[in-house]
């Protein structure tokens, strides 16, 4: 089964997250983010679309438990 997940979080945090701290976050396997290339991908992301089933996420609150927690909310409708 496949998910579409949006996560909503604002663009100053996600960026810092992505830019600044990404050695504090295991997910970010990379490495830090060039600026310019953060601008560039967040600036063309898109919403999805009305016909397009999704789960939206709260990016200030991710963890696991959160997310299973959705994930479970997601499946009983």
């Amino acid at each position: 089964r496949v998910i579409l997940l949006w996560v909503q979080t604002p663009l100053e945090i996600a960026k810092k997250r992505a830019v600044n701290e990404a050695h504090l976050h295991e997910t970010r396997i990379l490495g830090a983010m060039p600026e310019e290339k953060f601008t560039h991908i967040s600036k063309n992301l898109e919403e999805p679309h009305e016909n397009e089933k999704y789960l939206e996420l709260d990016g200030t609150r991710l963890n696991k438990a959160y997310v299973a927690n959705q994930l479970k909310n997601y499946g009983n409708h």
